[in-house]
C-alpha cells in the first residue's frame, strides 16, 4: 500500500469527522441530518448530488474498510497525477454515481437513498486499473491478479451486493462511479497539445518617411 498522500489524508479526516458528527447528532441529540444530506432519487435537492458522500449508515467496521480502499486507490492516483486531478476525480466519481441514481427515481418509485463514500473508491480504483489494465497488482499484498481482473472483481462484488440487498440505487451508483473513473482515465490518456506562445504584436509603422540625403540634397542648394 502506498503512503497516504496529503490530499487523501484531508479527505479521510473530513469523512471520519462527518461520520462521527452524524452519529452524535442523530443518536444522541436526535438531529436528523441523513435525510437532508443523503441523495433522494427523483427529488429536487441539488446539493445532495455531492453531499451524500458525507453521510453513512453502514456499520463502523464497513465504513473503516471503505476508508482503507480510498486511502489505497486515491493515494496511488495522487502520486501520479497530483492534487488537482485527484480532487477532479472525486467530483467526477461522485456525480457519475449520483446523477444516474437520481434519474432512477423518476422511473422506480420508492428507490432507496444514495449515501456513503463508496463512489470515491470505486471511481479511483476504476481510474488506476483502466490506465494500465495488464499490470500485476494485489489486494493489500494478497490475491495477485492483473489490474483488469481486479476491476472485474470489483464489478462482481457490486453485482453480488445488489443481488443480496436488492438496492438498485447503490448498484446504479456503483456502476456510475466505475464509468466515471474509466472516463477520467481515458481523458488523462489523451495527448495534450502544447500551448502556443502568445504572438508578439507588430510595431506600427511610423508616419515619417526617411528621405535619402547626400549629394542630391546639396545640388538643390545651387
Amino acid at each position: 500500500m502506498p503512503r497516504i498522500t496529503p490530499t487523501v489524508k484531508q479527505i479521510l479526516i473530513a469523512l471520519v469527522a462527518a461520520f462521527v458528527l452524524q452519529v452524535v447528532l442523530e443518536n444522541w441529540l436526535d438531529v436528523r441530518v441523513f435525510g437532508w444530506l443523503a441523495m433522494s432519487p427523483g427529488e429536487l435537492m441539488p446539493w445532495q448530488l455531492l453531499s451524500y458522500v458525507l453521510v453513512d449508515r453502514n456499520h463502523p467496521v464497513m465504513f473503516l474498510i471503505g476508508l482503507l480502499f480510498i486511502a489505497w486507490a486515491l493515494s496511488t492516483f495522487e502520486l501520479t497525477f497530483g492534487r488537482t486531478r485527484t480532487l477532479q476525480l472525486c467530483v467526477v466519481a461522485a456525480l457519475c454515481a449520483s446523477v444516474p441514481a437520481w434519474l432512477l427515481g423518476l422511473v422506480v418509485s420508492g428507490a432507496p437513498p444514495l449515501f456513503g463514500a463508496n463512489p470515491l473508491w470505486y471511481g479511483s480504483i476504476a481510474a488506476i486499473t483502466w490506465l494500465d489494465r495488464h499490470r500485476p497488482m494485489s489486494l493489500f499484498g494478497v490475491l495477485p491478479m492483473t489490474a483488469q481482473q481486479f476491476l472485474l472483481l470489483l464489478l462482481g462484488i457490486s453485482l453480488l451486493m445488489f443481488l443480496t440487498t436488492k438496492n438498485e440505487t447503490a448498484f446504479v451508483g456503483d456502476l456510475g462511479a466505475l464509468a466515471g473513473g474509466i472516463a477520467m482515465a481515458n481523458w488523462l490518456r489523451k495527448p495534450r497539445k502544447p500551448k502556443k506562445p502568445p504572438e508578439r504584436k507588430k510595431a506600427r509603422a511610423s508616419g515619417f518617411k526617411v528621405i535619402p540625403g547626400g549629394q542630391d540634397d546639396r545640388n538643390l542648394l545651387h
